[in-house]
């Protein structure tokens, strides 16, 4: 409940914060390991301290999902449980679950109407929250190599909280799912980091969101978009380290823009990487047969390439992002 106080001395009376207990719908299921069920990351969203708590199993419900308790052992209240009872998730695959809401706890600053739903705090959490989830989905989507499809949000409900006269406030938005059978699920230190990432607004590295964006292409069916960028994520990470390297050995940096605009291409930055003492887990020929050709056809003379062979594209890209640029480990 709400308190407040005269600061001793000083004669300012204090309005203490309060703690609210809400849920929050994801725009996007989240893939995680059983392990990570339960587990509560503190993290900010918008600025704004806050707890989020993945749930946990059902007893006597194989597979399903619901809202943890907090740390009293204590449940949401009813009227926001009900609001998101069928979004919590559920199990996949044996030891992979689909999570789609999380309990949201924050400290909130209590106003004149002392009702919960118009504390400042609010807003802030639930309109910041898209740019912060889209963050961290995509950072968890690298690491596990998955496509990110993150579509424009709309403005559903995304944070649910119980107001003072026991009805619900809501505000925010909530989208559909994608399901990818036989894919990989976050661990504990994944989620942790890419919570921590969003809240600084980290965003990926601009090869690995290329590449990102390929993976996505490939998913949506557009071959020919796939494999022009992954062309230029490989062009961007080889530059990139190319940088690196020359400006370690006090090249002056005319020089550097000089000769990577001089290397033509995604093969010719690969033999001034090569030639820096670098070294890659792939060819110069299987760059350019799968790799550079297939991106020039695509570019240069509208070519659509066949899935096999975007595929083929992509493992090469990835190949040479992650020896040249490779992500943050989690």
């Amino acid at each position: 409940m709400e308190r407040g106080g005269l600061l001793a001395g000083v004669g300012v009376f204090v309005v203490r914060r309060r703690r609210i207990e809400a849920a929050l719908s994801l725009p996007e299921r989240l893939r995680v390991k059983a392990a990570v069920l339960g587990t509560t990351v503190a993290t900010r969203i918008a600025g704004e301290a806050v707890s989020l708590t993945f749930p946990v199993p059902v007893a006597g419900h194989p597979g399903a999902l619901d809202a943890a308790p907090d740390p009293r052992g204590r449940s949401l209240a009813a009227v926001v449980a009900d609001a998101v009872r069928y979004e919590w998730g559920f199990e996949s695959s044996p030891g992979q679950y689909m999570v789609g809401a999380m309990r949201l706890s924050f400290l909130g600053t209590p106003t004149s109407t002392r009702d919960s739903a118009d504390y400042p705090e609010f807003p802030v959490i639930a309109h910041g929250f898209f740019d912060w989830f889209d963050i961290s989905y995509v950072w968890l989507c690298a690491w596990l190599r998955l496509p990110s499809r993150l579509p424009d949000h709309d403005r559903g409900t995304s944070v649910h909280l119980p107001r003072a006269d026991g009805s619900l406030a809501g505000m925010g938005g909530t989208l559909r799912m994608t399901l990818i059978g036989g894919a990989p699920a976050a661990t504990r230190s994944q989620v942790a980091s890419a919570f921590t990432l969003a809240a600084r607004g980290a965003r990926l590295p601009v090869e690995h969101q290329l590449l990102m964006d390929a993976r996505n292409a490939l998913w949506a069916g557009d071959y020919r978009r796939a494999v022009i960028d992954a062309g230029t994520a490989s062009e961007v990470a080889l530059a990139s380290a190319i940088t690196v390297g020359l400006q370690g050995k006090r090249v002056a940096s005319e020089f550097i823009e000089q000769a990577i605009k001089a290397a033509n291409g995604v093969v010719g930055l690969l033999e001034l990487y090569i030639s820096l003492g670098y070294k890659l887990p792939v060819s110069k020929n299987k760059v350019g047969d799968r790799l550079a050709n297939k991106r020039n056809d695509a570019a240069h003379a509208g070519r659509e390439p066949t899935d096999v062979e975007t595929r083929g594209a992509l493992e090469v890209a990835q190949q040479i992002v992650d020896a040249a640029r490779p992500l943050p480990a989690p």
